[in-house]
């Protein structure tokens, strides 16, 4: 688009007012991360004042959206957002959620279309490979059914490097399921993961800022709602959930699920013994490769520890602070696979290779530069 400078623009004010709510920030957030005066905001809203072409583009950045999309006629139909379950477990304000947390939704579902046009170039089938079940099933029998079908037992378990390879070797199950599992950042007390099912191919998102074994625990938290249909966004942790409303017994089951999958009790009683010191607890948490406050909690349901005990080791848990281990920089490569995951970066090489795609419209896809292109090939096909 050919501006001349200092001319005004006018936008549509049903799409400036769709930008400026869907972005997450308070309008006067808006206005002073892009230097521009509320009055002048709330006039363009109106349909009663313009902006230049450099304000448009401070605005495509802090909004995190191309500039072209000021230009729409009206404002674009996007999927809703993932149904809101995050109350069972913290007190936040339902369908309020962060700027990271909205980018990140938004990323999701670009991938997952990027994904599926991959996919009907490639002839491969965006269903799921899952068995669906219902809330009325026992979550404890289903986990032992779906942990027979990963052919991953507790010894293999235990063998693992540490729980980086733990979370790899998930993921790689749950995307051999035909499901897509991502890392974006996510303030953990906003949402620890989310998952899209009402559109293929199915979606697992986990915040990449949670410490690596809880991450873990959130990605086969958000496979269970898969498994039930019932996509959602989710601050999933331990805890014992008063079963009093809809959304509280399908994140019980989705709980009772994950904890059984990742830690059978039955296990636990046979191989573990009582104990009372949190030394103990972090060898039996490293052995597993899980979250120890997620090991003392199942402890606790094999009836291995006593209540004091247990309210003791977790007092002191919550003192050293539950998220023990965060990632730091990684090359760009290695962040682009820990991100998206190899099912996804698969289909776009292979894209790539077989010319449905170019090489712009492939490093669009990763997110990467050329001179990256390269190494993330050779760490997909390690």
């Amino acid at each position: 688009m050919m501006v001349r400078k200092g001319e005004r623009i006018e936008v549509n004010p049903q799409t400036f007012n769709w930008l400026l709510k869907t972005s997450g920030y308070t309008r006067e957030e808006i206005g002073k991360k892009a230097k521009i005066s509320l009055s002048t905001l709330e006039a363009v809203s109106r349909g009663s004042g313009s902006l230049t072409w450099r304000q448009i583009r401070d605005l495509a950045r802090v909004l995190k959206r191309p500039t072209s999309t000021f230009f729409l006629p009206t404002s674009p139909r996007e999927s809703p957002n993932p149904p809101d379950f995050r109350k069972v477990f913290t007190d936040v304000e339902e369908g309020k959620f962060s700027v990271e947390t909205l980018l990140s939704i938004r990323r999701a579902r670009r991938l997952q279309d990027n994904a599926r046009e991959l996919m009907e170039f490639l002839e491969v089938s965006v269903e799921p490979k899952i068995e669906h079940v219902s809330i009325k099933e026992n979550p404890y029998k289903v986990a032992h059914r779906e942990r027979e079908r990963s052919g991953i037992n507790i010894e293999n378990q235990t063998r693992w490097r540490d729980s980086y390879d733990a979370f790899n070797k998930w993921r790689k199950y749950i995307e051999s399921r035909g499901i897509l599992v991502f890392q974006m950042p996510m303030p953990v007390e906003d949402a620890r993961g989310f998952s899209l099912t009402d559109e293929k191919p199915y979606v697992i998102v986990v915040s990449s800022k949670d410490s690596i074994e809880a991450r873990i625990f959130t990605l086969l938290h958000e496979y269970s709602h898969i498994l039930l249909g019932k996509h959602a966004i989710c601050t999933p942790d331990e805890r014992e959930i008063k079963r009093d409303n809809e959304k509280s017994k399908i994140e019980w089951w989705c709980n009772s699920f994950s904890s059984e999958f990742l830690l059978p009790l039955d296990y636990i009683r046979r191989k573990e013994s009582i104990f009372s010191d949190i030394k103990e607890l972090d060898k039996i948490a490293r052995k597993y490769k899980l979250s120890k406050s997620f090991v003392l909690t199942q402890i606790r349901k094999a009836r291995l520890v006593s209540d004091t005990t247990y309210k003791s080791i977790f007092e002191e848990l919550k003192q050293r602070g539950l998220a023990e281990k965060k990632e730091g920089w990684v090359t760009p490569d290695r962040k682009c696979v820990r991100e998206k995951g190899d099912k996804y970066i698969s289909s776009v090489i292979e894209a790539l290779h077989r010319d449905f795609i170019s090489y712009d419209t492939a490093l669009d896809y990763l997110g990467i530069k050329l001179k990256h292109l390269e190494k993330v090939e050779k760490l997909v096909i390690r």
